[in-house]
This record gives structure tokens, sequence and C-alpha cells, in this order.
């Protein structure tokens, strides 16, 4: 029978138990809440780096582009200094006055737009101020685009039809697309600065200046919506799952090491013996996920797949549904391929863990030294040496 004080110990010994779980629980959590932290940090650093370094760029380049557009249209030639104590109007007025003359656009051209465009000129060479010119080139870039569509204004007509006389159907193109691209990238690293000062670190915007110029400048509208469009809870559930597992993982590797030279707490070597059951259960549900979006992204690729069989059948291959469907089916099919990778390199470091798990269970030794000899068991292998006895290594 047992004695009040066998009751007393065993009472003690659940509580002491409960206790130490519980500390289990607060370490764990507190183990990946630093881990998780680190890896914002590393993120904020990262979205501040490549916004300074965009920002950069742009305003290096911006001066080339302007530079650029004022040789090809010969609008540098207008420029000229005033005189000392000459007042900037009077120059511009001067300058405005050359652009209206037979060399350039004639007299019927525009006074007010004549006047615009010589403060641009003045602006870039007196006060190395480049944004007056890409905007007049940008200006004439969406003229152009509105004159092809049908849509122009007369005053857009009035400078494309200025500007065509110097070769604005020309050389002029590719600079006055970079100019427009130039500008939008601006205003998509303010937009990227405003929303890293709010908290959000992820770049979804096109900040770059000359990768598939022509094709994002005609698709920057799709481009966006497709790629602001949120993923789903099962992909959120899924990378959420892979960071928890890694995160078990690399607890369960660093408390192997302490308990390999014996530096293990109690708290840690019960970690230790709870992660393995933790990591297949994360291991379980990685790999659902995995195989469940699999089939739905192969399921949403076949359906655009049928759906640009059926526009080409039509012949209506060039026009804008098609091009949104080969956009979407191409980053589908990156998705799967992701998936695919992901799936591969969960399943080899699944095979690897369960490996080393057999031969630390089979030989009775710790995963540490089991690990040691089956890297020696493939280096014998490579080597053609029949693998022998592990503890004759």
């Amino acid at each position: 029978m047992a004695t009040a004080a066998d009751i007393l110990r065993s009472v003690n010994q659940v509580l002491e138990s409960q206790e130490s779980s519980r500390r289990f629980d607060v370490q764990s959590a507190l183990g990946f809440m630093e881990i998780a932290e680190k890896q914002k940090q590393s993120k904020i650093l990262q979205a501040r780096d490549n916004l300074e370094i965009a920002s950069k760029v742009i305003q290096q380049e911006k001066p080339k582009i302007a530079e650029q557009f004022l040789q090809s249209t010969g609008l540098g030639m207008i420029y000229q200094e005033p005189e000392e104590g000459e007042a900037i109007e009077k120059s511009i007025t001067s300058m405005a006055k050359r652009l209206r003359k037979k060399d350039y656009f004639g007299k019927s051209f525009d006074k007010n737009s004549s006047e615009s465009i010589a403060s641009a000129v003045w602006s870039y060479y007196n006060a190395q101020n480049p944004n007056a010119i890409l905007d007049l080139a940008t200006n004439i870039y969406d003229s152009r685009q509105a004159i092809q569509k049908g849509e122009a204004s007369s005053s857009q007509s009035a400078i494309f039809n200025a500007f065509k006389k110097l070769g604005a159907e020309s050389g002029l193109k590719e600079i006055m697309l970079s100019a427009k691209k130039a500008n939008q990238s601006e205003k998509y690293i303010s937009k990227e600065y405003m929303e890293f000062v709010k908290g959000d670190y992820d770049i979804q915007s096109d900040i770059g200046i000359y990768s598939d110029v022509e094709s994002q400048v005609e698709q920057v509208e799709f481009k966006q919506k497709l790629d602001s469009q949120p993923i789903s809870a099962q992909q959120i559930e899924l990378n959420d799952t892979t960071e928890a597992l890694r995160m078990a993982e690399v607890k369960f590797s660093g408390l192997q090491k302490k308990m390999d030279v014996g530096m293990a707490s109690d708290e840690e070597k019960e970690m230790y013996l709870k992660l393995p059951e933790l990591i297949e259960e994360y291991r379980s549900v990685v790999g659902d996920s995995n195989d469940s979006l699999l089939k739905q992204f192969s399921d949403e690729l076949k359906s655009f797949d049928d759906q640009i069989s059926e526009i080409r059948n039509k012949g209506l291959a060039r026009s804008k549904k098609y091009r949104e469907l080969k956009e979407k089916r191409y980053k589908k099919r990156n998705e799967i391929l992701g998936l695919q990778q992901k799936q591969s390199e969960e399943s080899k470091r699944k095979a690897k863990f369960d490996e080393i798990e057999d031969v630390a269970g089979l030989l009775e030794v710790s995963e540490s030294e089991a690990e040691r000899i089956i890297k020696q068991k493939k280096l014998r292998s490579v080597d053609n040496i029949d693998f022998v006895d592990p503890f004759l290594f």
C-alpha cells in the first residue's frame, strides 16, 4: 500500500514533469521567434539595399538618356548661355523663338509648347536637371502610342508631328522608350519606399530600366495586376510549415551536438527527444500540401492550355487576351517547377534523416556517429571498396 510520502512524491513528480514541459514549450517558442526575427531583419536589409541600388542606378541613367535625346533631336543646339545679369526668362524666350524657325518646328508650332521645351533644355544644361527632358520624351512616346490607337488629342498630334521631322519614327523610338521606363521605375521606387516605411518589405514593382523594355511597357498594367494577386491560404500554410520545419531541423542539429559532448541540459534533452516527432509531423503536412497544390496547379495549367489552343484556332494569336493567357501559363508553369523542386529537395532531406536514424538505431550509436559512418560508407563506395564493419573505421 502506498504511503502518504509515496503519494506526495508522485504528485511532485507529476508537477515537475508538467513544469518541465511548460519550460520546453516556452523555450521552443522563444527559439523559433529568435530565428524568425533574424530572418525578418535580413529581409529588411535586403529590401533596403535593393531599393538604394535601384534608386542610384536610375539617377545615373537619367542624365544619359536626356543627353541622348537632346543629341538625337538636335535640341541641344538651341541652348544659349545667359549673359551676365540677363534674366532667365529672356534666355528661355530667345531659345523658344529659335525652335519656331523653319530649321526646327516652324512658325506654326505652338508658342507655349516651344517655351516649355526651351525651359526643359535650359533646366538640363543650367540646373543639371534631366527630369523635364525625360518628361518631354515620355510625352512624345505616349503621343505616338495614342496616334496608333486613334485616340490622340490635338496637342499630342502636334507634338508628335513636330518631332517626327527630327526622326521620331526611327532612332528616337528607343530613347523615348527608355525615358518612359526611367520615369515609371522612379515612380515604382517611390511607391516601394512608402510601402517599406509602412512595414511591407516585399518589392513587387518592376524597378528595372532596360529588361524587356517594350513588352513590359505595353503590358505593365496586366503584369502588376497578375503579380499583386494574393497567394492562396494553402500556399501560405505550406510556406509557414516549411519554415517551421527548417527551424526545427536547425534546432535538432544544434541539440545533437550538445548531446554528443554531454552539455545538454535536462530541458534540452527532453526537447531533443520530442523534436523528431515534430519534424515528422511537419514533413507530413508539407508533403500533403505539396501534392495538393501540384494537382491544383496542373489542372489550372491544363485549363490555360485549352484556352490558348482555342484562341489560336480562331486566329486570334495576336490578341491581348492571348498574351495575358500566355503570361499566366508561364507563371503557373514556373510555380509547378518550383513546387516539384521543393518536393524533390524535401524527399532527399527526409531520406537522409531517416537513414541516419536507422543506422543509429541499428548500431546503437548517436546520430552524429551514424552520420559519420554513412559518409564514410559513401566515400568508400566511390572508391569501389566494399563496406565493412563500421566500428573498424
